[in-house]
């Protein structure tokens, strides 16, 4: 059994004739949307296209995000926000900000595609509309196909469907009122090296579903695919590349909405169960809302997160976390970013998931709880 981890391609995907324009099904002129080779890549387009404002002043960042893409920002002088622990910006924070002349550009994180930041648009805008707004949608690829006037008044969008897709590659850079030069499609060397690593350790990961859990060939064939998985992770790069046109013809075969309201239905049965049995430690962050989410995402109290994402790992049921901290950034950090750092656990709600596979999750948590 195999719950959640990395996506895997169905070679039928291929077999299926393309769905309507893919910008349709975004809600975009084709003109206004990048299609790059991760969300990495949008955020150095993004960077870039607007590269002579951000060089008179400064960019503030959440101080709560993903570090292994933080390289990207070296080309700009930056400052950090502090979240709170609702995943929320300090208001106050946020005001004494916008009132330094110096700040040219505020970069927004849509955590898990469950944040409301229309009200820091909605202030920003206010308070000051002379500055950049770009929101890193990584995580809401989907929030953003369900309704695509989402952000649509920021000057970028950044996106990542890889997180959300069985792809190799592939990012997105929404311009809404601005058109640049098409990336077109990649065919390069590198290109080529990931869609084979990852289709190797694709296929090997769906063989691996066969095995029996006793299986004695289950670790040493895990170790091959994931090695291949992270040799393929490694090929990205802050580039700005374009996406490979494997990935790209994958993304015309697949109904993006209908993969939205799977996710969503997946989202809110976890939601009221866990909601419903109110375990101790577990806590979920976004209760009120309803989302075609990149995970459903929880705090786990009394320092039991890794211990019980490794028990889950021992169960065939993989949890992502977000997101580590390196040492060197800690001490710029506010101490909620440190706590929900070695708290939060995302539980698996792809289209690989349903009620039968959300229901053994929740067992197999209960089974944790019981342990002495």
């Amino acid at each position: 059994m195999l719950i959640g981890g990395p996506l895997e391609f169905n070679p039928n995907l291929l077999t299926s004739e393309p769905l309507p324009d893919i910008s349709q099904q975004m809600g975009y002129d084709e003109k206004n949307i990048y299609w790059t080779r991760s969300g990495r890549s949008a955020i150095s387009l993004v960077l870039q296209t607007f590269k002579e404002e951000l060089s008179e002043g400064w960019l503030l960042l959440p101080d709560y995000q993903c570090w292994a893409v933080n390289s990207v920002f070296s080309s700009v002088k930056t400052k950090n926000i502090n979240v709170t622990r609702k995943l929320i910006l300090e208001d106050n924070a946020l005001e004494n900000y916008l009132k330094d002349p110096e700040l040219k550009g505020v970069f927004l994180i849509d955590y898990f595609g469950l944040s409301n930041i229309e009200s820091d648009i909605s202030l920003i805008k206010e308070k000051r509309p002379d500055i950049l707004i770009f929101v890193d949608a990584a995580q809401a690829f989907l929030s953003i196909v369900m309704n695509s006037y989402k952000y649509a008044s920021a000057d970028a969008i950044i996106s990542s469907p890889r997180k959300f897709l069985p792809i190799p590659d592939g990012g997105l850079a929404i311009f809404p009122n601005l058109k640049i030069e098409s990336l077109g499609k990649a065919t390069d060397n590198v290109a080529q090296q990931q869609n084979a690593l990852f289709l190797s350790a694709s296929s090997m990961r769906t063989a691996r579903r066969s095995f029996q859990d006793d299986d004695p060939l289950i670790k040493d064939f895990e170790s091959v695919y994931l090695k291949n998985f992270q040799e393929h992770n490694e090929l990205f790069t802050n580039e700005v590349n374009p996406i490979s046109v494997f990935s790209f013809e994958v993304i015309k075969r697949i109904d993006l909405h209908a993969l939205a309201k799977h996710r969503v239905k997946n989202f809110n049965f976890l939601k009221d169960s866990l909601i419903s049995k109110n375990l101790d430690i577990i806590e979920p962050i976004f209760c009120g809302d309803t989302s075609p989410a990149l995970v459903f995402p929880v705090r786990i109290k009394e320092r039991k997160r890794d211990t019980l994402r490794a028990y889950l790992q021992s169960k065939g049921i993989y949890c992502p976390v977000h997101w580590p901290i390196p040492e060197s950034k800690e001490l710029n950090l506010g101490i909620e970013s440190k706590v929900l750092s070695g708290e939060i656990l995302g539980f698996p709600i792809d289209q690989s998931c349903n009620a039968s596979t959300m229901s053994i999750l929740l067992e197999e948590i209960h089974n944790f709880l019981k342990l002495p």
